[in-house]
């Protein structure tokens, strides 16, 4: 029996969109347990560094989603048109992404948020006090070789 590959790739990026103010945050509706777990994760990181936690928007879940199903179905890793996707739901204001995908132990949102933490530009786009808004987007399935891994989009609006 094969032994299961492990493997994170992560990417991040940010940029200021539009000129019209961001969007309020919405009700937490729609999200899987991951998704909330991954959130909860990044704002426990936030608090450890004085930072207040960032609220859930509905928007940028769907950006996420739209994004991460999209790279699982079409098999790349990659932002992409983040502005232009973005622009959808959003009206303006600075975004993050932060992109990561992982088998085995590495698929799970505890794994996901510490190497999102260990990676530089991660790190300060999660951590930046200027965000207050995050979406996740997170589905598995099979990736990149895998037979099963769990992809990640993070959309951050500051």
């Amino acid at each position: 029996m094969r032994a299961l590959r492990r493997s994170l790739t992560l990417f991040a990026m940010a940029v200021a969109v539009g000129t019209t103010a961001p969007t309020m945050a919405v009700a937490a509706s729609g999200q899987t347990r991951t998704e909330r777990a991954t959130l909860a994760l990044v704002n426990e990181a936030r608090a450890a560094e004085g930072l207040r936690p960032l609220r859930y928007d509905r928007r940028l879940r769907l950006a996420a989603l739209s994004h991460t199903r999209d790279m699982l179905r079409r098999r790349y890793f990659a932002h992409g048109a983040t502005v232009e996707r973005l622009s959808r739901y959003i009206d303006g204001g600075v975004i993050g992404e932060s992109l990561a995908w992982g088998s085995g132990t590495f698929s799970s949102p505890a794994e996901t948020v510490r190497r999102w933490l260990e990676s530089p530009p991660h790190r300060a786009i999660l951590l930046d006090p200027d965000f207050k808004y995050l979406g996740i987007g997170s589905r598995g399935g099979p990736f990149k070789g895998e037979r099963w891994a769990r992809v990640y989009t993070a959309n951050l609006l500051g």
